[in-house]
């Protein structure tokens, strides 16, 4: 999937700054990019203590929907409107807590010492995340080599892969059934999210980041999206009738509103303020006061997977003024190259 991928985007050349391209057609699923940023101004963003950083967001996310309601047009039966107001009668409610049994995979992976038994009997458990383990382990990022074994491929992905995997596995199950026109905008923005963690890893070096926290935050990163088309489908069924969602009007409430959702869904989940900020922040708009190393991964991975899916190169130059980046252009050069 990754050298499909970054085969696309040879291409990958340094010229002088012009325009990005602008990808907003049908890719409102996938992501509906915008270079116009909510505000110019560089703020500081908690990172150490969740509880700060929850506040911070929920503050944002309330901000951001009087925004979309304030854009919205007017008349009771707008349900751009009633979809922006039902999220902020309950930013919390809005995200789905996992299951105990996830929460328990989870907390696995994340301990500091974690044997590969457990591992390997804990995917046992699950026929989906055995095989989403088997197909990461064969994946470009860990060599492309077949894995003939679950054991092997838990050695070879070790404690971050197998959590990324529980993480990809129960997102979809969670966040990706809502059904009517919104499920196949939802399985976008989930393919995209697939596509985007692996990548994320590839280029995290450049950003003297981790590769797992990378791999995770690449996949989280347009969680926010899949947030707002689960309470979507849960207004749906309070009206008893599908909803009429202009397109316009639901890329500009996805574009503003996924962002701090995002985050807040990163934290609820127990991932940790690290990870969540970089989610929240994915877009660089506003850029931080503070390197952020993960977010600038995930926004260069983001950037790049999108260009591929609309057949178009990407210029460094330009994408690392766009996003305030501080990473090696050239070492990222290099790595797609022996990637690709």
């Amino acid at each position: 999937m990754i050298r499909t991928l970054l085969r696309r985007l040879f291409g990958l050349r340094r010229r002088e700054p012009e325009p990005p391209p602008t990808i907003e057609s049908a890719e409102l699923a996938a992501s509906v990019w915008s270079r116009s940023p909510l505000t110019a101004v560089a703020v500081q963003v908690p990172a150490a203590d969740p509880a700060a950083l929850g506040s911070y967001l929920e503050a944002q996310l309330a901000e951001r929907i009087a925004l979309v309601l304030a854009s919205a047009p007017s008349g009771k039966d707008n349900d751009i409107a009633r979809l922006a107001e039902a999220m902020a009668a309950g930013p919390g409610e809005s995200i789905r807590q996992f299951p105990a049994s996830a929460q328990k995979a989870l907390d696995l992976t994340q301990r500091d010492s974690v044997e590969l038994l457990e591992l390997v009997a804990l995917c046992e458990t699950d026929p989906a995340l055995a095989q989403a383990v088997l197909r990461s382990a064969s994946s470009a990022i860990y060599g492309g080599a077949t894995v003939a074994s679950l054991r092997e491929a838990v050695m070879r992905v070790g404690a971050g892969g197998v959590r990324a995997s529980v993480l990809a596995v129960v997102v979809r199950g969670l966040l990706c059934r809502p059904g009517g026109p919104l499920g196949a905008m939802a399985s976008q923005v989930f393919e995209h999210m697939v596509r985007t963690g692996p990548l994320a890893a590839c280029l995290a070096p450049a950003f003297s980041a981790s590769k797992d926290e990378a791999f995770t935050v690449g996949l989280l990163h347009d969680t926010g999206k899949l947030v707002i088309f689960d309470q979507a489908t849960q207004l749906r069924t309070q009206l008893k009738r599908e909803l009429v969602l202009p397109a316009d009007q639901l890329a500009h409430l996805l574009r503003v509103l996924h962002e701090p959702l995002g985050g807040l869904a990163v934290l609820r989940w127990g991932l940790g303020p690290v990870a969540a900020r970089a989610v929240a922040l994915h877009h660089r708009s506003p850029v931080p006061t503070e390197r952020d190393p993960l977010s600038e991964v995930a926004y260069l991975a983001e950037r790049l997977d999108l260009a591929s899916m609309a057949g178009k190169p990407v210029d460094l130059a330009e994408t690392w003024q766009a996003g305030a980046l501080t990473g090696a252009a050239a070492r990222v050069e290099s790595l797609l190259s022996r990637a690709a």
